[in-house]
């Protein structure tokens, strides 16, 4: 699964880096690789081959917001830098 950046260029997808996200915004080892498997897997499901980092912003403050409300507030702080 290719994930297109910001600049228009493709990336293999790497869920190493929501984790690194999630725990800058406050959440423990074990809830950030619990909630960056469920956001591959959603993409996996949907069977697309390439999606937008957009649409995995959107997912994971989506999933983060039902699990720590403050958090997904830091993570959106944190992506916005």
């Amino acid at each position: 699964m290719q994930v297109q950046k910001k600049d228009g260029s493709l990336q293999e997808f790497d869920s190493e880096k929501i984790v690194n996200g999630l725990l800058n915004s406050g959440l423990s080892d074990e809830e950030a690789e619990d909630l960056a498997s469920e956001v591959e897997d959603f993409f996996i499901e949907s069977a697309k081959e390439t999606i937008s980092w957009q649409e995995i912003k959107t997912k994971v403050l989506e999933l983060l917001k039902e699990v720590n409300p403050d958090a997904a507030q830091m993570f959106e702080n944190y992506k916005k830098q």
